[in-house]
C-alpha cells in the first residue's frame, strides 16, 4: 500500500520507525491490591572442549504464561592422552496462579541443573535455571506473604522491595513468612552449578479489595519513540515526560543505535549512553551497556536491547518530571532511538505529557516521534502535539527558526499538519483553551481526537531549515462531548 507521503525519503522514514518502535502488549491486572509487572523465566546450559563446543541459547520465557523450559549443552576434546566429553543440562518450570478473592496469588515453581563428564580441566561446563524473576507491586493494603520448599547445594532464592533485601537463602529448606506493605518487590529463585535444584511455592494471601473507580481514562500515551540524530553538547538527544496522579509507574527507557543497522541506516550511533533525572530528591540512574545494572529486570520485560552496547533503564517512578538524556560514549555521534515504556496496567496515576528536544536536520535526519496510545476501554483520546524552535533560543540555544509538523497513524495516512499554530483559528482556541498555546507564531501545534494505537509526529523546518527543536505530545484524555 503506497503511503502519501511527501519526499523521496519520507516513506523510508516512516517504515523504519514503525519497524523499530514494538506495541505494547497489555499486562494483567490481577486483582485490586497486586499488580504483577514482569516475569523472566530461563535455562541456560554450556559445555565447551576442543575440537567441540556446545553453546546453545538460552531458552527464555517473559510475559505470565506457565514455563516449561530445558535447555543442553554437548562437548568434546582431543589431544594427548584421550578424549574427554562432557555436558550440561537444565531446566525450568514455573506457573503464576490466582485463586480466588481471598486466597490471593500463588507462584510455584521448579527445576535443576546438572554438569556431568570427564573432570578434564581443558572443559568449560556451565548450567543455570532461573526458575521466576518477577517484579510485582502492593497497592492499598499489606499482605501476609510465605515462601516454601526446598533448595539443594546452589539453589537461591530471594526477596526484595523498595527498602531493599527482606530474606535472601541460598541451599536449605524454605520457610520464610512475613507480612508486604504497599511496595514495589521482586521475586527470583535460581539454580545454578553441579546438580542443584529447587522446588517454591510463593504465596500472597488476604483479602483482594476493589479499587476506586479510576480518574484517568483507560485509553493513555503508554510509550514514545523517537529517532534523531544525536549529537555532542547541546545536540545530544533529551526527552522529558511528567508522571501524574497518586502512585508511582513502572517504565523502562532505553537508548537504541545499532539496531538501526538492520534497516539500513549507515550512520547509526553506535554505543549510545543513558541518563535519568528526576525531581528533587530523585537519584540520577545512569547507564551505558543495558547488561550491566538490572538485566533480570531488563529482560523481564520482554524488551532488552538487541545489542549489548545499546542501554536501558527500568525504574518505577513515582509522580513527578522526569528527563531522560541520550547521547554516545566517548562523544560518538550517530543516529539513535530515544525510547520510553509506559509498563504498569495500575489506573492511579499516567503519564501526562512526553517530549523530546533534539538536533533537527534535513532528509532522514528530520526528528521522528512515535507515540502509542493503549488500548484500554478502546475509548478515544483528546491528544495535543506541538512542533516548538525559536522559542527554545531564550536558553542560547541554536533554535529551529520555523519548524513544522506532521501527525501520520500507523499506516503513514496523514491526520493532520500545521506550520504556524494561529492559523487555522479552531484549531488555534482550542489549544488556548487548554493553555498550550505556542509563545512563537512561527511554532507549529495540532490538536486531534485519536483513536487506540500508533501515532507518528514528523518534525522538520519549512524551507529545509535546521536547528534545535523540540516536539511534545500531551494526553487531555477523554474528549468532551
Amino acid at each position: 500500500m503506497k503511503m502519501p507521503l511527501t519526499g523521496p525519503n519520507a516513506m523510508s522514514r516512516i517504515r523504519v520507525f514503525l519497524i523499530a518502535t514494538c506495541l505494547l502488549a497489555a499486562t494483567p491486572r490481577l486483582s485490586g491490591d497486586i499488580i504483577l509487572l514482569s516475569r523472566l523465566s530461563d535455562a541456560e546450559a554450556r559445555a565447551c572442549g576442543y575440537p567441540i563446543c556446545g553453546t546453545p541459547p538460552p531458552q527464555r520465557q517473559t510475559g505470565f504464561s506457565p514455563a516449561q523450559l530445558s535447555n543442553a549443552a554437548y562437548g568434546c576434546t582431543w589431544g594427548i592422552g584421550g578424549c574427554g566429553c562432557f555436558s550440561a543440562s537444565s531446566t525450568s518450570n514455573s506457573s503464576i496462579l490466582i485463586n480466588n478473592e481471598t486466597e490471593g496469588l500463588r507462584v510455584v515453581g521448579d527445576g535443576w541443573t546438572q554438569d556431568d563428564g570427564s573432570s578434564d580441566a581443558r572443559c568449560a561446563r556451565t548450567a543455570s535455571a532461573k526458575l521466576i524473576f518477577l517484579s510485582f507491586t502492593l497497592t492499598e493494603v499489606p499482605y501476609p506473604y510465605s515462601l516454601t520448599g526446598q533448595l539443594n547445594r546452589a539453589a537461591r532464592a530471594k526477596l526484595t522491595g523498595d527498602t531493599g533485601t527482606i530474606f535472601e537463602q541460598v541451599g536449605g529448606t524454605l520457610s520464610e513468612s512475613g507480612t508486604l506493605p504497599p511496595g514495589n518487590y521482586t521475586l527470583s529463585v535460581d539454580v545454578y552449578g553441579l546438580r542443584s535444584d529447587a522446588s517454591f511455592t510463593f504465596a500472597l494471601d488476604g483479602p483482594m479489595s476493589t479499587p476506586a473507580p479510576t480518574p484517568f481514562p483507560a485509553t493513555r500515551a503508554t510509550n514514545l519513540s523517537t529517532r534523531l540524530l544525536i549529537g555532542t553538547g547541546d545536540d545530544v538527544g533529551i526527552g522529558g515526560f511528567i508522571v501524574t496522579g497518586n502512585g508511582p509507574r513502572y517504565l523502562l527507557l532505553r537508548g537504541v543505535g545499532p539496531l538501526l543497522a538492520n534497516f539500513g541506516i549507515p550512520n547509526f550511533l553506535a554505543d549510545p549512553t543513558l541518563e535519568l533525572h528526576g525531581p528533587a530528591g530523585f537519584t540520577t540512574i545512569t547507564n551505558n551497556n543495558w547488561r550491566d545494572t538490572r538485566e533480570d529486570a531488563v529482560i523481564a520485560t520482554g524488551r532488552a536491547p538487541s545489542n549489548n552496547l545499546e542501554s536501558a533503564i527500568v525504574a518505577d517512578l513515582a509522580p513527578g518530571a522526569y528527563t531522560a538524556v541520550v547521547a554516545g560514549n566517548t562523544d560518538a555521534t550517530g543516529v539513535g532511538l530515544l525510547e520510553i515504556y509506559d509498563l504498569s496496567p495500575n489506573q492511579d496515576s499516567k503519564l501526562a505529557n512526553i517530549s523530546t528536544r533534539a538536533n533537527v536536520r534535513t532528509g532522514d535526519d528530520i526528528v521522528i516521534a512515535g507515540f502509542i496510545l493503549g488500548a484500554g476501554s478502546g475509548g478515544e483520546n483528546a491528544i495535543i502535539v506541538r512542533g516548538l524552535g525559536p522559542s527554545l533560543s531564550e536558553w542560547g540555544l541554536s533554535a529551529l527558526q520555523d519548524p513544522k509538523l506532521e501527525l501520520r497513524n500507523s499506516q503513514g495516512a496523514l491526520v493532520a499538519s500545521d506550520d504556524n499554530w494561529m492559523d487555522d483559528p479552531n484549531q488555534a482556541a482550542i489549544i488556548q483553551a487548554a493553555g498550550l498555546a505556542p509563545s512563537n507564531n512561527l511554532e507549529s501545534a495540532i490538536s486531534a481526537t485519536l483513536m487506540p494505537g500508533d501515532y507518528t509526529a514528523l518534525l522538520s523546518g519549512v524551507n529545509n531549515g535546521t536547528g534545535i527543536g523540540l516536539v511534545e505530545v500531551y494526553d487531555r484524555g477523554a474528549p468532551a462531548h
